[in-house]
C-alpha cells in the first residue's frame, strides 16, 4: 500500500503538470507513477481539490448487489456534491440521467436474478461418484 500524500503535495503536482512540465520529470522527482498524478489530475478536474482528498477504504466503483451475497439490493446513495452537479443540468440531460440510472438499476436486477439462478443450477447437479464416471440421472419408473 502507498503511503499517503498531503492535498498540497497532490494539487502543486497537478498543476505542474497542467503548466507544462513533463510527466518523466514530475514521476522522477515525486517518486509517484505517472498512472497516480493522472489520476489524480482527472479527479481534481472533475471535482477540484475535493475530488483529490480520498478517504481511507475501499475505492469506488463496481460493486456486488447485496442480493447476490443473500440480502436486499440497494446501490450507494448519491453523494451531495453529484446532486448538487445534477440539480445543475438542463431538464432534458437530467431526465436522460434518470432514464440511465433506471436502466442500470433493472440491469442489475437481471443480472442479481441470473447469478442466483446459476448458482441454484449449479447446486442441483448431481457429482459425479469417481473420477473418470459420468453424472446420470436415476432410472424413470414405468
Amino acid at each position: 500500500m502507498g503511503e499517503k500524500r498531503s492535498l498540497e503535495f497532490k494539487v502543486s503536482l497537478v498543476r505542474r503538470l497542467e503548466a507544462g512540465e513533463r510527466i518523466t520529470d514530475l514521476e522522477r522527482e515525486a517518486g509517484v507513477f505517472r498512472a497516480q498524478i493522472y489520476r489524480w489530475r482527472d479527479a481534481f478536474g472533475r471535482a477540484g481539490e475535493a475530488g483529490l482528498e480520498r478517504r481511507p477504504g475501499r475505492r469506488r466503483g463496481y460493486r456486488r448487489s447485496r442480493s447476490a451475497e443473500g440480502g436486499p439490493s440497494a446501490g450507494p446513495a448519491p453523494s451531495a456534491p453529484a446532486e448538487a452537479a445534477l440539480d445543475q443540468l438542463a431538464p432534458d440531460v437530467r431526465a436522460w440521467v434518470s432514464e440511465l440510472e433506471r436502466t442500470v438499476a433493472r440491469q442489475q436486477l437481471d443480472l442479481d436474478f441470473f447469478s442466483e439462478a446459476l448458482q441454484r443450477i449449479e447446486a442441483s447437479r448431481r457429482p459425479k461418484s469417481a473420477a473418470g464416471e459420468t453424472a446420470s440421472m436415476p432410472p424413470s419408473r414405468r
